[in-house]
């Protein structure tokens, strides 16, 4: 079984799905043993039986996490999911991230400066790509901009970020002599 669990853990990287793999490795095993050559090697019978399965629920995982966008699911959500997907996607979801007592506390006050000078649009796609980890995609959908505009306002935010915290690091440097 060791061997077995170890492979298991190399093709699921997850000690619960390995565990749960060489279960159903053994189960298939005892279900299928008439099957077995007497003198052939079990060891790689039950490898093989292993890797099968691992392949076959691979597949049906595969096929079964499709996705499906928000104008297919809406039809089947409240009256107020309009209102939800706002809140997720818009300004409303970055203010609150903003407000964020836990969010403004683990952010030191060169970092909190250079945040709230940052103009708006830059930092809403910062706030939503860093803060928030959405792709750009989504990040796009939401402000209703291209993916490039995404990607062009991002990287000039971070180097915003990066000038205004050199900035004040600087000021905060020539305070002290």
């Amino acid at each position: 079984m060791g061997p077995l669990y170890g492979a298991a853990m190399n093709l699921t990287r997850n000690a619960k799905d390995a565990e749960d793999l060489v279960q159903d490795t053994f189960l298939r095993a005892f279900e299928k043993f008439d099957q077995y050559e007497q003198g052939t090697n079990l060891k790689a019978w039950l490898h093989r039986i292993m890797i099968n399965r691992f392949i076959n629920l691979y597949r049906r995982k595969k096929l079964r996490n499709e996705s499906a966008s928000f104008e297919e699911v809406e039809p089947m959500l409240p009256d107020d999911s309009a209102a939800l997907r706002s809140d997720y996607s818009g300004a409303k979801a970055i203010e609150t991230v903003l407000n964020d007592p836990a969010f403004r506390e683990s952010l030191d006050g060169r970092l909190k400066s250079a945040l709230d000078s940052l103009p708006v649009d830059y930092r809403d796609v910062l706030v939503m790509n860093v803060v928030m980890e959405l792709p750009y995609k989504d990040i796009a959908g939401a402000l209703e901009i291209p993916i490039g505009t995404v990607m062009s306002r991002l990287s000039r935010a971070k180097s915003m970020m990066r000038d205004r915290v050199r900035t004040l690091d600087d000021l905060a440097g020539s305070g002290r002599n």
